[in-house]
């Protein structure tokens, strides 16, 4: 018995040993070390040799163990992640970082280069080296579209792109390597200065784009430029545009094949009235969230098919120069699964709310500031929360 328990405590410590050696034991790979630490003397150095204390637990043989900025696969050691999220100095001005470094990184799967004062890249064909790469973050730099690489189509494992907050004018330059990103699910230009013209007929080949964030741009779509590609996203689930120059003209007819969309963003813009697109509009069976705050809406512009969103739980009207809901009382009625409803500021008074809005059985949240209303009366009972 003695023996046999001797037995038994070499097993569970031969065991132990094994699992310490898989799960963390592993150092990473030298040259993935060297090429971190070439990258760390690359964000901080000063002209004066001073180096930015962000990085200085950067320190160690085993780079898997540095923090949280990297990650390492289990199996092999080797970085699958890398998070350099403001790691910069501001005061260090614009940075052109050596994408041969990155090349390294055999198995990296995602890159975080957020808000570093990227201007450009040294050999950028380094960065297209990293055929695993699946997110590549670069919002908050200051790329324009000369320091974009060319070869950005050959990520074709890339499936979340960030370009957010950068000075792109007319991405066209890149448009032929973006549109080979088969497996992008998501894309974010907001922030930019885009125009109807910056953007490429092909966006319909990102057949597997789920994602599409055109935010806070110059966009008309006056030359309807993008709408035949845009209407072919068939898997497009949400589509923000606030903030452009959109007017009702410009809005696209073929939005309603869009069958997949469940998140619209129409805020912030000319909009005077959505019939241009009611068809298309209330096609969108599967929409649960629509933003069209901010614009110059007025009674008549809201179509009585808007009870056929069946699906829609969040409907933001505020901000506009509505006076009366009866022109779209029985569409609105109908919203049965409509959980939250803004109409703030706008130029509603006590007759113009339906009675109908008790068929509302779902409502949790309705706003109602900022508006010429003496009396909710009509409205105020049950679990309704009115603002």
């Amino acid at each position: 018995m003695r023996g046999l328990h001797a037995y038994s405590i070499v097993g569970v410590l031969w065991f132990v040993s094994v699992c310490c050696w898989f799960y963390g034991g592993q150092a990473c790979l030298e040259e993935e070390r060297k090429a971190l630490l070439q990258l760390k003397d690359s964000i901080n150095i000063y002209p004066n040799n001073a180096t930015y204390p962000v990085l200085e637990d950067w320190v160690g043989e085993d780079c898997c163990q540095w923090y949280r900025e990297i990650s390492c696969s289990t199996s092999s050691s080797r970085v699958i992640g890398i998070d350099l999220f403001n790691a910069r100095d501001p005061s260090l001005g614009v940075w052109y970082p050596n994408a041969t470094l990155f090349a390294q990184f055999k198995e990296l799967e995602s890159l975080d280069l957020t808000s570093n004062q990227i201007g450009g890249w040294v050999m950028p064909e380094g960065l297209c080296s990293l055929k695993r790469l699946k997110q590549l973050n670069l919002w908050g730099n200051q790329l324009d579209d000369r320091s974009l690489p060319s070869c950005l189509g050959n990520l074709s494992s890339l499936e979340d792109l960030d370009l957010s907050s950068n000075n792109l004018r007319n991405p066209l330059g890149i448009s032929t390597g973006l549109c080979f990103l088969k497996s992008l699910t998501q894309l974010d230009l907001s922030y930019n200065k885009l125009h109807d013209q910056s953007l490429a007929s092909c966006l319909g080949n990102l057949s597997s784009l789920q994602t599409l964030d055109l935010s806070w741009n110059n966009l008309t779509f006056t030359y309807g430029a993008i709408s035949t590609g845009l209407c072919g996203l068939k898997r497009l689930t949400e589509l923000r545009l606030r903030d452009n120059n959109l007017h009702d003209q410009s809005l696209p007819s073929c939005l309603g094949n869009l069958t997949s969309l469940e998140y619209l963003d129409l805020a912030e813009n000319n909009l005077t009235s959505t019939f241009g697109i009611s068809t298309g509009l209330c096609g969108l069976k599967r929409l649960t969230e629509l933003r069209l705050r901010d614009n110059n809406l007025h009674d008549q512009s809201l179509p009585s098919c808007l009870g056929n969103l069946t699906s829609l739980e969040y409907l933001d009207l505020a901000e506009n120069n509505l006076t009366s809901t009866f022109g779209i009382s029985t569409g609105l009625c109908g919203l049965k699964r409509l959980t939250e409803l803004r109409l703030r500021d706008n130029n509603l008074h006590d007759q113009s709310l339906p009675s109908c809005l008790g068929n509302l059985t779902s409502l949790e949240y309705l706003d109602l500031a900022e508006n010429n209303l003496t009396s909710t009366f009509g409205i105020s009972t049950g679990s309704v929360y009115v603002a």
